[in-house]
């Protein structure tokens, strides 16, 4: 009898909403796998001492506060992925409230040169250029991932060519009626990962939740 991998939804900036907004998403990770969810961090802690996660989705920004407790979490995350080979994703509710500082701050700790861009809705596509150095390792190909869609996003400047998962596709524009004349960085990723360790790190930054994104996010933690 096969053992059902488990993820760690790690919420330590609980909002109340977080279950009823991303029903599906929950739902369908649960068809395959066991979801444990942490919302303080000595649970955290005693989850992550006492089990060995498939992955673990960062819910919100919490990890990104200079707290002791979360400082004490955040150690035990990287100790996960980069000497256990763990997947981490930062998604759902984490890009909608994220601070500039926080973000900028966060990932330089974790050692990536991702900073917060701009947040914009239109096309993106999978950049094949991600393919070797990253999802190779995940057991994975671009051709898994869904193609071409519609999400507004909170864009990541700063990453390198390969770390860049999704990107505005070729003569892009903002969708938003609001925001169309403006100009549009296009070298910003909607998705970066990369490689960090033993492990994986990976951000999301769709803050409407798209079926693309949810299919991403089922992908790579049940691949």
């Amino acid at each position: 009898m096969s053992v059902r991998p488990q993820i760690l939804l790690l919420s330590l900036s609980h909002r109340f909403y977080l279950d009823d907004t991303y029903t599906t998403l929950f739902s369908r990770l649960s068809q395959t796998a066991t979801l444990k969810h942490a919302k303080t961090p000595p649970t955290a802690l005693r989850l992550l001492s006492q089990n060995t996660f498939k992955a673990i989705i960062l819910t919100d920004e919490g990890l990104t506060e200079h707290e002791p407790n979360h400082d004490q979490v955040l150690a035990q995350v990287q100790e996960y992925m980069r000497d256990g080979a763990g997947l981490v994703i930062a998604a759902l509710h984490f890009p909608n409230f994220v601070t500039q500082d926080g973000f900028d701050g966060f990932f330089g700790r974790l050692g990536v040169p991702w900073k917060k861009g701009d947040c914009h809705r239109m096309d993106f596509d999978v950049n094949p250029s991600c393919n070797r150095e990253l999802l190779y390792g995940l057991g994975l190909a671009t051709a898994d991932l869904p193609v071409r869609y519609s999400m507004k996003a909170l864009g990541v400047r700063g990453a390198r060519v390969h770390e860049k998962v999704y990107l505005p596709i070729a003569g892009a524009r903002s969708q938003s009626i609001i925001e169309a004349e403006e100009s549009v960085d296009l070298s910003q990723a909607a998705v970066v990962g990369a490689r960090l360790g033993r492990g994986h790190l990976f951000y999301i930054g769709d803050v409407n939740w798209e079926r693309g994104s949810q299919d991403a996010v089922v992908k790579l933690c049940c691949a």
